[in-house]
């Protein structure tokens, strides 16, 4: 009776972590999903300031054309309105740039406080583990491997002593779960936040660990067709700083 009630209080733990894992979980997406968006924002931003330079350079063109044409002998009234049209509108258009610049260090500021949610939710230190698939050789494993959840792994082997698949059953939990048929854009996808922060000013490390075969090099760095975390971080650095 003891032992039972022992063993119903440990599954109800298991369940409450797992419920608060999975809260934590949707939480981490939703941030991750309004950093994508504010990311995007910032793009457009950037485009507009640029459409605005190009604007007040070429009402500076046309202002200096105007005095030309004064200095030429044109009518003074008109062209002392264009000039004036002209000024006020390089007026507007330095007050957009200087709210827009305003606005994008706001979302600046805003997308660091968001980034440092996930991390924090997430946890600083993170493992994934990845499940190669089998190489077409003569090696044969006598077994299963099946995904109870997203975080876990668990694995069989029909061989082991003591009888029966129970007790050859062996479970793990990581913050993550890679399948056989998981891409290298799937790895990458959970792993691109870290390659944000870094851009924020954050310290990151990403790094692969496992026995020789285990395919490091191919999630590290993968073929040119496919390529790995390496490539894929390094492209996406370029393309954010830009």
């Amino acid at each position: 009776g003891a032992y039972s009630a022992q063993m119903k209080a440990i599954m109800s733990a298991r369940e409450r972590e797992m419920q608060q894992y999975a809260k934590a979980q949707a939480t981490a997406a939703g941030s991750k999903a309004r950093l994508d968006g504010e990311s995007e924002r910032k793009r457009d931003l950037a485009r507009i300031l640029v459409k605005i330079k190009q604007t007040k350079q070429q009402h500076r063109l046309m202002a200096d054309a105007v005095k030309a044409s004064i200095a030429s002998g044109f009518e003074w009234r008109a062209l002392s309105d264009a000039v004036g049209q002209l000024t006020r509108s390089v007026g507007n258009a330095d007050s957009r740039v200087r709210a827009a610049e305003q606005h994008a260090e706001s979302e600046r500021m805003r997308c660091e406080r968001l980034q440092d949610q996930v991390q924090s939710i997430k946890g600083n230190i993170r493992v994934f583990a990845r499940v190669r698939r089998l190489p077409h050789t003569s090696f044969v494993f006598d077994g299963s491997c099946s995904y109870p959840e997203e975080d876990s792994l668990s694995i069989t082997d029909a061989d082991a002593p003591g009888g029966g698949k129970a007790a050859g059953r062996k479970s793990f939990t990581f913050d993550r779960v890679f399948k056989q048929d998981a891409t290298q854009q799937h790895v990458y996808r959970d792993v691109r936040p870290l390659v944000l922060s870094a851009l924020e000013g954050y310290n990151a490390c990403i790094l692969a660990y496992g026995q020789t075969g285990s395919g490091k090099t191919h999630t590290m760095q993968g073929p040119e067709s496919d390529p790995g975390v390496t490539l894929r971080t390094l492209r996406d650095l370029f393309q954010q700083s830009s």
